[in-house]
């Protein structure tokens, strides 16, 4: 299952995604800003799940970086209260 968690922030969508589902899942991790994305990237060494993530800087109005058909779901926690 590859799960896209848009608007990340601190990656907790995410990475509580792959605590409860296991080794099965991969997130591609996204946000529009570049500083808070390596700061998740850097938080995924900690509980060792970086294998699992795929990191793509990006707003929710533009996911060039992610095909149409390459995930099975996704994910907003308080995007919308950000995105213009």
């Amino acid at each position: 299952m590859i799960l896209a968690d848009i608007g990340t922030g601190d990656g907790l969508v995410g990475f509580r995604a792959i605590e409860r589902v296991g080794a099965s899942i991969r997130v591609l991790i996204t946000d529009i800003s570049t500083p808070l994305l390596r700061h998740t990237e850097e938080s995924a060494q900690s509980p060792r799940v970086r294998g699992q993530c795929a990191f793509v800087h990006g707003s929710a109005g533009n996911l060039d970086g992610i095909a149409n058909d390459a995930v099975d779901a996704a994910t907003m926690r308080v995007l919308l209260a950000y995105e213009r």
